[in-house]
């Protein structure tokens, strides 16, 4: 099964290096080469986002914000299998293949914005929008989307990253 953008499976880990979810064959693909396994075990023990070309493949670390939900402060970890690859997560092609039919452009920005991490006030400020503006899309979002919390949205978006291209 792959993901979008080439990457095959993914890992997010709280700023403990703990786990918190991972896609499906995560660890049978991470066991699969003992160096794509050390160079996970290595950019889950650092601060710097990264990219460690290993045998068979590539390992991409991308950190999180510290009011990020799902995992404050942590860590996404992207495996991409094959020689050469060239791992890339767009969130736009994420969100706008998710959710283009569902959601408003300005409900598609706020989404990839919450998906980075940005809390709500952030989010005004970089749309140029009030908070109240804000959390009045969001709660339409959710809405939509048949959700209640941030967490929810957020593991929507990685079941469907999972189970796509399968």
């Amino acid at each position: 099964m792959k993901l979008v953008s080439g990457v095959d499976v993914f890992s997010v880990l709280d700023r403990d290096g703990n786990t918190v979810f991972s896609s499906e064959n995560w660890e049978v693909t991470v066991g699969r080469y003992a160096e794509l396994s050390n160079a996970v075990f290595a950019l889950s023990h650092t601060d710097q986002t990264n990219e460690i070309p290993s045998a068979g493949g590539y390992v991409t670390s991308l950190n999180l914000e510290e009011d990020f939900a799902l995992a404050p402060g942590g860590k996404v970890i992207l495996v991409t299998i094959r020689e050469k690859a060239h791992p890339s997560l767009s969130l736009e092609e994420v969100i706008e293949n998710l959710y283009s039919e569902l959601l408003t452009p300005r409900e598609i920005a706020i989404s990839k914005l919450v998906l980075q991490g940005h809390p709500t006030a952030s989010i005004a400020e970089n749309l140029g929008i009030s908070i109240g503006t804000v959390k009045n899309h969001r709660k339409r979002m959710y809405r939509k989307l048949d959700i209640t919390t941030e967490r929810e949205f957020f593991l929507a978006v990685l079941s469907w990253l999972s189970e796509s291209e399968t």
